[in-house]
């Protein structure tokens, strides 16, 4: 059972009950959790981490931002920020850096070409932070990371390069090595990378949510504006200028609304071009059934 008083004693930080996940979504909209933390320090990270662990409570790790979507009802475990306590980045021997699980990908581009490390800079433009990215083990950093701290059973554990990650493994903070550049040249190669997304679909657009995850040797953006479906009505969900894969709430919405359009997205895709869209927007709190016609 949780205590208020000993999480309070045991994890330095804001500790809130009940408090909405809204701000903490693309979408700005969805329920509450049943606890949400926001750990001061990386010593309360690891320390809220193991105490929900200790109690058997459910637990997820978030940023502002997120592609999430929580149910009305809400989540009822224990929704841990990964913003503040595990988003500093430290220098170490020659060209390498200690950087934290939270840490955006984007302030890792921007510390390493003030640094003249080479590497980073083909992050330029991608959503989300080094915890996540080393989890799905792909992209730049798969292979600049050394060793990875991770909280594993209870305790902080230290894993050496290459080492596989657990399904229940919570990252850390990594080791990454990257190469000595010319700050000049990296700034012009993250110029480049930059235009080259800007393409591809929008960037940090205000209360929006990328929908599908790209097929293979696809882009979902394609295949939904080539379907002809339209946003609803009389809705205040849309689908972005930019991308017909973002959706941008306009107005007040409901979670119900976006898996409406969700539905609605994924089967004019499925019969206009054969092809079934995997859902990236991911869903807290809802039944085993509510996206069954979605994912």
């Amino acid at each position: 059972m949780v205590s208020l008083e000993d999480l309070r004693r045991s994890v330095a930080g804001r500790i809130r009950v009940g408090e909405s996940l809204a701000p903490f979504t693309g979408l700005g909209i969805g329920g509450p959790a049943a606890f949400l933390v926001e750990p001061a320090t990386e010593e309360a990270f690891v320390a809220a981490v193991c105490y929900f662990r200790a109690q058997g409570v459910p637990r997820m790790l978030i940023r502002r931002g997120s592609n999430l979507l929580v149910a009305p009802r809400g989540y009822d475990g224990a929704a841990i920020s990964v913003e503040g306590g595990v988003e500093q980045v430290e220098p170490l021997e020659g060209a390498s850096c200690r950087a934290g699980a939270g840490t955006r990908l984007a302030a890792l581009v921007d510390y390493c070409i003030a640094r003249g490390l080479a590497g980073a800079e083909q992050l330029a433009g991608v959503d989300g932070t080094v915890g996540g990215t080393l989890v799905r083990g792909d992209g730049p950093l798969a292979g600049a990371s050394g060793e990875i701290d991770v909280i594993r059973e209870g305790a902080v554990v230290r894993l050496p390069p290459g080492a596989p990650l657990r399904g229940d493994d919570v990252v850390l903070a990594a080791r990454l090595n990257f190469t000595p550049a010319h700050r000049d040249e990296l700034i012009l190669r993250r110029r480049a990378h930059l235009a080259s997304r800007l393409a591809a679909g929008p960037l940090n657009i205000p209360h929006s949510a990328v929908m599908f995850r790209d097929p293979p040797g696809g882009r979902a953006s394609e295949l939904i504006a080539a379907s002809g479906v339209r946003a609803p009505r009389h809705g205040t969900l849309a689908f972005s200028p930019a991308s017909a894969n973002v959706m941008v709430r306009t107005g007040e919405a409901s979670p119900a609304d976006v898996l409406d359009m969700l539905t609605a997205v994924r089967r004019s895709v499925r019969r206009s071009c054969g092809v079934t869209l995997e859902p990236a927007l991911k869903t807290v709190g809802f039944g085993a059934g509510v996206l069954r016609e979605v994912a």
